[in-house]
């Protein structure tokens, strides 16, 4: 007999980056730009930066500090498999097609959705306290939701939870999340009495 399944990996990750610098230069886009792109968030303030991160010396370090975890993320999760005749070192090109603000004050969420244009996706974290909001990342087998024979078990760790529904991750500053673009997901509201602010991604992956 022979089993086969489909499997996501949700990737997390951790940085000891200075958060602060970049807050105070988000804040002051904020405020030069106080219209939100809108798009999954609801009550925040949501804006593209990709275009922009260049011209701030945190910009290139974050990037860099997101694409060396990532890399280890596919790496861990073997994404790409080589043949096992195959002794040549995968030659993967990595880009951040994408990068995208988020300032979410008490009361703000962001609703279901998935992201387009990359293959992968994530969020990173430049200050989120407790009860700031948890990124649920919902199982893409739809029969999970409606499978009464499997019992509902929780496995529970310091990142988050998990069911056989979705994935729960707990936000905290400098915390990284990686996970296939295609996946449906939202984030929960903001119960703390700070703003919860990110930046999230796509990331582009060539071969060859």
């Amino acid at each position: 007999m022979r089993i086969y399944n489909f499997t996501d990996e949700v990737g997390v990750f951790n940085t000891n980056i200075d958060t602060q610098s970049i807050i105070k230069d988000l804040y002051e886009l904020r405020n030069e730009d106080t219209k939100s792109d809108g798009s999954s968030n609801v009550s925040g303030w949501q804006k593209e930066i990709n275009h922009i991160t260049t011209n701030y010396s945190w910009g290139k370090e974050l990037k860099s500090e997101i694409l060396q975890n990532f890399f280890q993320y596919i790496q861990s999760c073997n994404i790409f498999k080589k043949p096992k005749n195959e002794n040549k070192p995968l030659n993967l090109s990595l880009s951040m097609v994408k990068m995208f603000v988020n300032i979410n004050p008490s009361g703000a969420s962001h609703t279901m959705h998935d992201h387009v244009g990359g293959h992968y996706s994530g969020a990173f974290w430049l200050q989120a306290d407790v009860n700031s909001g948890r990124l649920i990342i919902m199982n893409p087998m739809r029969n999970t939701f409606i499978n009464s024979f499997c019992q509902n078990t929780i496995q529970e760790n310091q990142d988050g939870y998990q069911t056989f529904n979705n994935i729960n991750i707990f936000p905290e500053s400098n915390k990284g999340v990686f996970f296939n673009n295609n996946l449906l997901h939202y984030v929960d509201v903001n119960r703390s009495e700070r703003d919860r602010i990110g930046v999230a991604f796509h990331i582009m992956i060539k071969e060859g």
